[in-house]
Order: structure tokens, then C-alpha cells, then sequence
């Protein structure tokens, strides 16, 4: 699979590929176990970490000070292995979309600024640390999003089917919003994002609210009458927050809390999505 990477600022140095496998260091989110989510990609457990001493070998002052900034944080490692090292650099560059599918999966933030040529129980003065976002993307310190075992089947069942989907353009731009909307600190920003993403799963045009909601209702809660009028409200009413935080209207209640609800909608949106290996069908969802 490739698709469009993140992009890279200049300034950012390259992302490395060792002889068969590289690591890239996630924080955010906590596996209890190894995970295979395809071929040569594996979560695995941060485990028992060796001192800051070989890790920080061969950095540069302001690698090191950024390095010690995020090292508390990490929380597991993702395994990319491949056939030499231009393949693993490939690899692991495209592997950043599989950072931003972990985290829209899950409606945690997830950041990942350094990789390593080597886990992190085998680490030592040979293996290299490597800075490749300076960015600091996911906010540190909060608590880490912990994996269940049933989660974890779930990757390991349908990463695959979720990666297959990043090729199609209204998937990846839900994921990207929902990855993403945390680096903006303003409520109103943050909506914006968000429906941007759910409408883009849909592709309407027109009678956009009326369209959205219908869409989503059916989609997330198909045969179950009861539940699409539930369904069908909630949003219409989360849609028209989204209205006034866009055009500036006067927004009432908790805006924090419109996010909350905004996040889970699409975060259900794109694990169904993933589960039925599609994006909706909107002709199938017409009344």
C-alpha cells in the first residue's frame, strides 16, 4: 500500500530504514502484547526499557534535549520490517498514515517524533535513535489510551481491510481529521475539522444537513428504526453546532462537549467503515 505521506518540513531530518526492520516510538496509546496488523507490521509493548545513556548515543545537542522531552512518554513501538534499507525507509514513511489510523481508531492523540534502529529490549551503543517530527503533534503526559484483549484482535482482524481504505480519499481525509484535531486549541477550529471529515465520508452536496444525517443514522445503525431516529436527531443537533461554530453564530452549552460527541460520531463512522470494508454506500441509504 502508499499513499500520500504526511508531509515533511524541510528542517525535519529523514526517516531511517535499517537492513531489515526500524521501530518508530508511539506515545498515546499502551498494547499489553505484541500485535501483528500485516505484513512486516507489528505493535509491540515499549517493555522494559533500557537507560537514557545508548539511547541518546550519537544525537545531537538539540535531538537529545527533544529525545529526553518525549522518551518518558513512549508507550509501545511499531515494528516495519522489509527487504534492505531503501525498502524499510519506504516502509516506515508510509507507515506514519498507520500512526494516524491508530489514533482515529481509537479517538486518542498519538505522537510520534522519534524512531530507532532497534527495540528498545535490544537496544544498545551500536543501535541509533532518530528524531523525525520536531513537532510535538499529541499533548504528553496524558494517561495512555490501554488496549484490551479484545481491541486487540479487532487490529489484528481489520488493520488490514482499514489500511486498504486510505487509498480512497474521503476515508483518509475522516482519518486525517480525526487524527489532527486535537493540534488546533479553539473549540470552533476543532468542529470545523471534525465535520469535514464526516461529510467527506458521505459526499453530499446538497440538503447537506438533512443528507448527513439520514446517511449516518442508516449507516450506523441499519434495520434498527428506533436507533436511526435516535441517531438522526443527535447529529442534525451536532450539525448545527457545527453551523454556528463555522459561520461564527453564538454557540450555547458545553462547545468542549460538542467536540466529545463530534469525535465519537466520526470515530464510529470510520470503524464502520473499516469493519465492512467500505466507505457508505449513499444509494443504498436514500430513503
Amino acid at each position: 500500500m502508499h499513499v500520500n505521506p504526511v508531509r515533511r518540513q524541510d528542517f525535519m531530518p529523514r526517516v531511517i530504514g535499517g537492513r531489515r526492520t526500524t521501530y518508530l516510538l508511539l506515545s498515546g496509546i499502551k498494547v499489553p502484547r505484541s500485535i501483528r496488523l500485516a505484513d512486516g507490521l507489528e505493535l509491540l509493548p515499549w517493555g522494559e526499557q533500557v537507560g537514557p545513556r545508548p539511547l541518546l548515543a550519537g544525537l545531537n545537542l538539540l535531538d537529545r534535549h527533544f529525545a529526553l522531552l518525549q522518551l518518558p512518554w513512549v508507550e509501545c513501538q511499531l515494528r516495519i520490517a522489509g527487504m534492505g534499507r531503501a525498502d524499510v525507509a519506504t516502509r516506515a514513511w508510509n507507515s506514519l498514515w498507520d500512526v494516524l489510523l491508530l489514533s482515529a481508531i481509537f479517538g486518542v492523540p498519538v505522537n510520534c517524533g522519534l524512531q530507532s534502529t532497534a527495540a528498545a529490549a535490544h537496544f544498545t551503543e551500536r543501535s541509533r535513535l532518530n528524531v523525525i517530527d520536531y513537532r510535538i503533534l499529541a499533548p504528553l503526559g496524558k494517561d495512555s489510551r490501554v488496549l484490551n484483549e479484545a481491541e486487540c484482535m479487532w487490529l489484528e482482524s481489520n488493520f488490514g481491510k482499514a489500511q486498504s481504505l486510505l487509498t480512497q480519499h474521503g476515508f483518509q481525509n475522516a482519518v486525517h481529521c480525526l487524527a489532527t484535531y486535537h493540534w488546533h486549541s479553539l473549540p470552533r477550529a476543532q468542529l470545523a475539522l471534525l465535520w469535514a471529515g464526516i461529510e467527506g465520508l458521505f459526499g453530499v452536496d446538497s440538503e447537506i444537513v438533512f443528507r448527513v444525517s439520514l446517511y449516518t443514522a442508516k449507516f450506523l445503525a441499519p434495520g434498527d428504526v428506533d436507533l436511526q431516529k435516535t441517531l438522526f436527531a443527535d447529529v442534525k443537533r451536532l450539525y448545527n453546532v457545527r453551523s454556528k461554530a463555522v459561520h461564527g453564530g453564538k454557540l450555547k452549552g458545553d462547545q468542549h462537549e460538542s467536540v466529545l460527541e463530534s469525535v465519537e460520531l466520526l470515530r464510529r463512522l470510520i470503524v464502520a467503515c473499516i469493519e465492512r470494508d467500505c466507505l457508505p454506500p449513499v444509494r443504498d441509504l436514500v430513503l
